[in-house]
Formats: structure tokens, sequence, C-alpha cells
């Protein structure tokens, strides 16, 4: 379904994520289908095309801690045809979970992996060349020279 990606619900028993249909999916151990238990991950956790995902509904019985949690998706980016890996930071809840909320979320639109809370880093800004350093000293060298012979 264009638009749509990732849904963590109350299930009436608890924190539940419910993903699309594959190639979506949640990061996930156990049986796949509605056992399946989503993965509880830590900052810098690899998510990749190498982890287990869950279509549909994944159960989220470990994120009713009452702290704040990544979980792995992977979705399909409609877009670009590419299939995306992501996290999602949760703020849960003791007990069922709820209320819940998502703290922070990002994703790989290359569709490389990620870890966990990876973030864009900021392009470094280039440092000049020896090369041009030296041009320009020989410049300013210049300008001194032309100033003291006017």
């Amino acid at each position: 379904m264009v638009g749509y990606d990732f849904n963590p619900y109350n299930n009436n028993s608890g924190l539940t994520f419910y993903g699309a249909a594959a190639p979506s999916g949640i990061l996930a151990t156990g049986t796949p289908g509605t056992l399946a238990q989503a993965r509880v991950l830590q900052f810098g956790d690899l998510i990749s095309s190498t982890g287990q995902f869950n279509q549909f509904q994944t159960r989220g019985d470990n994120f009713q801690a009452g702290r704040q949690e990544y979980v792995g998706l992977r979705f399909l980016n409609e877009t670009t045809g590419i299939l995306n890996y992501g996290w999602a930071l949760i703020n849960t809840t003791a007990g069922n979970g709820f209320p819940a909320s998502v703290a922070a979320y990002g994703y790989e639109n290359t569709g490389l992996s990620i870890t966990a809370g990876e973030t864009a880093v900021a392009a470094d800004v280039p440092e000049p060349t020896s090369i041009a350093l030296v041009g320009l000293a020989l410049g300013a060298l210049g300008l001194s020279r032309r100033r003291k012979s006017a």
C-alpha cells in the first residue's frame, strides 16, 4: 500500500507492530507469522538484508518495559523501487507498552544497510591541498614585492 510501511498499535494485549506485505517487514526473532517477536536493538546494531523480517503482525512483547528502544524495519520505496532499511526509536510505557510514541527514526535510501540510531553525516569540508597553499603563499609574496617597488 502506497504511503504506509510501519504501524505500531495496541492489539488489546500489548504493543504490536504491523508491517506491510513482503518485501517490507519488521526485524524479528522466532517463527515468522503472528508469533514472531520484534527484536529489540541497541544503538549501533546492524539492520540489513541478512536479518529475518516479519510481515504483517509482529508482537512487541519485548518493548513493554517502559524504556526507549530501537526496532528495525525494511520497506519498499515506491518512488525509487529500492528496498530501504531503517529503524525507529520507540518510547514505551511499562505494562502493555502503551501509550507509546516514536521518538526518532532513520533509513538508508540507497538500499544499503544501516545501524540503529545512525543519522546522516554532514560532508567534511575539504582541506586545502599543499599545492594550493604554496600557490597562495607565492601570490602573497608577489603582492608584497609589487607594493615595495611602487
